[in-house]
């Protein structure tokens, strides 16, 4: 099972395997990466590239200010709060 930096959980994802093949496995250029004209996910350079971390959760600053912002626009307040619970604990559990 692949966890993302920020930790998603890949398989959950719809688009992993057939349009996206994983943050990791993607150095950090998921599929929606293309579409904002970064080169990389900001929190995959600050934990991979910039702290040579594998995730956010071996990092001392987590959660931070970089982490949180990472949201869909579209979620309701309920389930931003689910899905983020979901992360920190895939974070810490790897």
């Amino acid at each position: 099972m692949e966890i993302s930096c920020c930790g998603l959980c890949c398989a959950n994802c719809e688009r992993y395997s057939h349009l996206c093949s994983g943050c990791l496995s993607s150095e950090g250029s998921p599929y929606w990466v293309e579409k904002t004209g970064l080169l990389y996910c900001h929190i995959y350079f600050c934990c991979a590239i910039n702290k040579n971390l594998d995730n956010c959760g071996q990092c001392r600053d987590f959660p931070c200010s970089l982490f949180f912002p990472a949201n869909n626009a579209k979620s309701v307040i309920g389930e931003y709060s689910k899905i983020m619970s979901r992360r920190c604990k895939n974070l810490r559990l790897y």
